[in-house]
Order: structure tokens, then sequence, then C-alpha cells
């Protein structure tokens, strides 16, 4: 059976449909206990089961505060020059996200495709547990591939921050 997929990519967000969409895999990687990293589709899907989801992107946010114990709204924009408001509103968003990841909660930090920005605040979030920027950057690649973190600003950002 041929199954349908597209994927159109609209500023910077990936929106899949066709008759598979329903059965498209989300897209979730755990980083380390406790903390996973998705794209906009895991987050609509695999929501539950979290303590925190975490919603980076900025085109797009949900309506309605879901079915979470805590649902965090950072409006990231996926650029290559992010302004020192936005990184602050990252910062903000780790430090909301880490206090409940170091109390034991489950984290999901989403954006449209789960590479740059929810690797931003990811990468913040090891930094704030003690992790150096290079390892931080690395466990992130690790889970989700070598794209993650692929601007060199939210990179620097990551291995700079000093917590």
């Amino acid at each position: 059976m041929l199954r349908t997929i597209a994927t159109i990519s609209l500023l910077g967000v990936m929106l899949t449909f066709g008759p598979a969409a329903a059965r498209y895999p989300a897209h979730v990687d755990r980083v380390v206990d406790g903390l996973y990293v998705g794209d906009a589709y895991a987050a609509r899907r695999l929501r539950r089961g979290y303590d925190v989801v975490v919603y980076a992107a900025a085109e797009v946010q949900p309506r309605q505060a879901w079915d979470v114990p805590l649902l965090v709204r950072a409006h990231l924009s996926d650029v290559p020059r992010p302004s020192k408001k936005m990184l602050a509103e990252a910062v903000r968003a780790a430090r909301v996200a880490y206090l409940r990841w170091a109390a034991g909660g489950r984290v999901l930090v989403t954006c449209g495709q789960g590479l740059n920005r929810s690797g931003l605040v990811a990468g913040l979030m090891l930094r704030m547990s003690g992790r150096s920027g290079a390892e931080a950057v690395r466990m992130l690649r690790a889970a989700r591939g070598r794209m993650a973190l692929d601007r060199r600003a939210f990179e620097r950002f990551v291995r700079e921050f000093k917590p």
C-alpha cells in the first residue's frame, strides 16, 4: 500500500498532510533521562506523559493550555542572528523547565522541526545542570542528528552560556 505524505516548509514550519498524515510518526528523542526534544507535530500528538511542554516556536503556538501540568510558551524565531530579547526569552523558558526537570519531572521541548530553537532551550537546560557547552551540543546532536543547533549563533550561545 502506497502512503502519501507531503511536507511543506512555510516560514520554518513543517506542515504534513495527506492520507498518511494521521499515521506520520511524531519525532521525539530522549536527550537524557527526563529531557526530550521533538518537532511541532510531536508536540501536538505526544504531549501527554510530560510534566512540562516547552513550545519554542514563535510562528506556531497552541491556542489553549493543553492537558499538561505546565505549558511554557517561548516565542523564538529560527533566525541566523537572534536578538538579545529572544535569547533572554529562551533562558527564561529554560529556567522554568529546568526547575521541574531538576525535581524529577519529564520535559518535552519542541519547535517547528525540533532542531534549533528547541535545541537552544534544551541546551541551556543541560548547561544549567552542570554540563559543559561542548557536552551539551554533543548530547543534542547525538539525540537529534547533526542538524541540531546548526544555527551558529544558537550553538555559540549554548557553548558560552554561564548558568
